[in-house]
């Protein structure tokens, strides 16, 4: 009886939910991932195997999480999509606690390239926060020595597969949250494109004739 009692605090310990990382879509609704080792509280380790969240829809998708590098090596690697017709508006970080050495890393694709020397060149994204960048666009922000990547920030991204990367450059916790923002594309309807191409087509024909 005393193993048992003593086996379910290690693994309330082991598996604390108050450090759980979580995913809240715009209904609210709550994902909780699953790494490659089954903690089901926690986002892959492996910037080569992110955590698949599925497509982000239209609103505000918040995710939360806890890097534990003080205590153990913690990385924290997703991959999400962004459907056809919407595009991801922004990613804000709304806090960041710990110090200033944060890494987060954005790049196309179910998997991410570890950037050479961390100059980030390999990455869409490849930028050190902390809450001072808090309410800041991470797909805008470029704030001079925090920026691995001398390319500039992408800005909103349209349809596709995405991955991100978050670790310590540190040996210390800290706990995050970003809100990712997805928008609607305006698509021309199938009859403003045919009157666009028809448009075209009479304009043509009268700079034909003219010239004849």
């Amino acid at each position: 009886m005393i193993r048992l009692i003593m086996a379910i605090l290690a693994m309330s310990i082991l598996y604390d939910s108050t450090k759980a990382d979580v995913v809240t879509l715009p209904d609210g609704e709550d994902l909780v991932p699953v790494d490659e080792a089954l903690n089901e509280y926690e986002f892959a380790d492996s910037y080569l195997t992110p955590s698949q969240l599925g497509a982000f829809g239209i609103g505000d998708t918040i995710v939360e999480g806890s890097i534990l590098n003080a205590s153990m090596s913690d990385e924290d690697a997703f991959t999400f999509h962004i459907a056809p017709g919407t595009q991801l508006e922004s990613i804000t970080l709304d806090y960041a606690t710990g110090a200033t050495r944060h890494f987060f890393g954005l790049d196309t694709g179910t998997s991410l390239t570890f950037p050479e020397n961390y100059d980030g060149q390999s990455l869409l994204v490849a930028h050190l926060f902390s809450d001072s960048d808090s309410g800041a666009d991470l797909l805008t922000i470029n704030t001079p020595g925090d920026n691995y990547n001398s390319i500039a920030p992408p800005g909103p991204l349209g349809a596709g597969d995405y991955s991100v990367w978050i670790r310590e450059t540190d040996l210390e916790d800290f706990d995050y949250s970003m809100t990712f923002r997805v928008s609607a594309v305006a698509i021309p309807e199938p009859s403003a494109l045919a009157a666009l191409v028809s448009g075209g087509v009479v304009v043509a024909l009268r700079r034909r004739s003219r010239q004849s």
